[in-house]
């Protein structure tokens, strides 16, 4: 083995600059890489960070089969006991209850779908930046 060793290092050593240009040029290659990678995984994280804080928070709860068919008539009974629960519990920064329904916004001569939700304002403060966004 000491052979394989003495020859690949004579051989690195033969022409040097081709040698350094190689070591340079994947030098370069792995910065840039890491720079690459770096960038993407931190646009990422951010888009989800943003996207949580904003709108949906990193866990949501619902009432059994209310994502099969969603109506406000389906909600979570004792939400108020469940609520303090969840509040108890290591890592949970914060928990706010909400309610999401249809509604239809009316301007000039049409009608239009939008969604409303309702919201706990002081839990929500805690919860989302929803606050920081409302005058």
């Amino acid at each position: 083995m000491g052979l394989v060793y003495k020859l690949a290092f004579r051989n690195i050593l033969r022409n040097r600059r081709r040698s350094i240009l190689t070591i340079v040029s994947m030098a370069g290659g792995y910065a840039l890489l890491s720079f690459t990678l770096s960038l993407s995984e931190g646009s990422y994280n951010n888009m989800i960070e943003l996207f949580t804080s904003d709108h949906t928070g990193h866990v949501q709860i619902h009432h059994a089969d209310y994502l099969v068919r969603p109506s406000l008539h389906k909600t979570i009974d004792q939400a108020d006991s469940l609520i303090q629960q969840i509040s108890g519990l290591a890592g949970v920064k914060a928990v706010a209850p909400r309610i999401h329904g249809p509604s239809l916004a009316y301007a000039s001569d049409k009608a239009y779908p939008a969604n409303v939700t309702g919201v706990d304002p002081r839990l929500e403060r805690e919860t989302t930046l929803l606050a920081d966004k409302v005058t």
